[in-house]
């Protein structure tokens, strides 16, 4: 349920474009290839700020390392760049995240806000990674878990830093604590519910954690609904299916180029900072209600101790 009334998207793109310039800010877009991600770090760019784009594709990733510099504005002086990242190792996901906070440009700068977009369902049986998690585990939760955590220490020495998750805020639903994996009744509704909800608990848990500080970071998890982006032709749907799906999407579905929007106001305007970190926000920003599997902290504690583990000794 909603807690606030929806803003219009006229509304958002009005008060970005209203914030001046972000020149001097560092941006990393985890997703930054394609869809909300690539639009997200395109609308960062025109605004002055320095942003590196993090995917699987280098041609993809090249190409919005292109288009940003045609983007920004010339008196700005940004620092572009594309980092390759298969999310779905976490392995690949720690040491992309260490070498992130080890870059020059970060360690001299900061890091100002953190998105990540990476992410969609998975239609099928559970599969595994080569590092033995299931797959959509992987991709939509876990790796924000691990390039999260281990940039903690670099967004907290940055003023007011944010971090923004892009998958399934605030659908509510049931988790089971000992089986995060869904090993047990696996389906992709459950797995999407699942990841979704994994996001909220990691969110609360990083918020209660810097709940004492004023400068932040500060963190949230948006829902963009339905998004019209190739998304869908990484669902595992065949394509005869995945074709249609995506015809549909060109009438019902959100363009990237608003969601993105939403993205940039989440991590810079006034309205959001150190006091609104937790938000879980739907289209319009609108603000959801917590619900009850977010109310048990031992639950919460519980699956923050079975994330870590996962991840030691890759």
């Amino acid at each position: 349920m909603a807690t606030s009334t929806p803003k219009t998207a006229a509304a958002v793109r009005a008060a970005n474009a209203a914030i001046g310039s972000l020149a001097g800010k560092n941006v990393l877009v985890v997703g930054g290839t394609q869809g909300i991600g690539a639009a997200a770090a395109l609308r960062f760019a025109s605004l002055g700020a320095s942003v590196t784009v993090a995917g699987r594709t280098a041609a993809k990733g090249n190409a919005v390392v292109d288009r940003m510099r045609a983007s920004s504005p010339p008196s700005s002086s940004p620092v572009f760049a594309f980092k390759p990242l298969d999310a779905y190792s976490m392995k690949a996901c720690r040491e992309f995240a260490d070498a992130i906070a080890e870059s020059e440009h970060v360690k001299a700068n900061g890091l100002h806000a953190l998105v990540m977009t990476a992410g969609h369902l998975h239609i099928g049986s559970r599969q595994e990674t080569n590092e033995g998690i299931e797959k959509a585990f992987a991709l939509n939760y876990l790796s924000k878990f691990v390039i999260a955590t281990r940039l903690l220490p670099v967004l907290t020495r940055t003023q007011d830093a944010r971090v923004v998750s892009v998958l399934g805020a605030g659908n509510a639903g049931s988790i089971d604590p000992n089986d995060i994996q869904l090993k047990s009744g696996f389906s992709f509704i459950k797995s999407a519910i699942t990841t979704g909800i994994l996001v909220d608990m990691m969110t609360k848990r990083l918020t209660r954690d810097h709940s004492n500080s004023l400068r932040g970071p500060s963190f949230y998890h948006t829902f963009p609904g339905f998004v019209n982006t190739d998304n869908v032709y990484n669902t595992g749907l065949p394509s005869f299916l995945a074709f249609p799906a995506k015809l549909a999407l060109g009438f019902v579905g959100a363009k990237p180029e608003t969601i993105a929007e939403e993205v940039v106001y989440i991590a810079t305007s006034a309205e959001f900072g150190p006091l609104a970190s937790g938000a879980m926000l739907h289209p319009g920003l609108k603000r959801m209600k917590s619900y009850p599997a977010l109310m048990d902290e031992s639950a919460i504690d519980k699956i923050w101790s079975e994330s870590a583990k996962l991840v030691e000794g890759l």
